[in-house]
C-alpha cells in the first residue's frame, strides 16, 4: 500500500567544499565535495554562522531539503 508524501517543507543549507578542497571539518562536521543537506533546526547560530563564513566552503540556502533530496 502507497503512502501519502508529507506536504511540510522542511528548510536547510546544503554545504560541500569548493573546488581543489577534498574534505573539510568545521563545526563538529565533516563536509567532501558532495553536497551535504542540514535541516535549518539542527544548527545552531554559531555553527550556522561558521560554515557561512567558511571560504572553503560553498554553503547555500534551501527551500526545501527533502525535495532537494530526491
Amino acid at each position: 500500500m502507497a503512502t501519502a508524501k508529507s506536504t511540510a517543507k522542511q528548510s536547510g543549507i546544503s554545504v560541500s567544499t569548493i573546488k581543489g578542497v577534498k574534505s573539510f571539518n568545521r563545526a563538529g562536521m565533516s563536509f567532501t565535495e558532495s553536497a551535504t543537506l542540514i535541516p535549518a533546526d539542527a544548527l545552531t547560530e554559531k555553527q550556522l554562522k561558521a560554515l557561512k563564513e567558511e571560504p572553503r566552503l560553498r554553503v547555500t540556502d534551501v527551500e526545501d531539503i527533502t525535495e532537494a533530496a530526491e
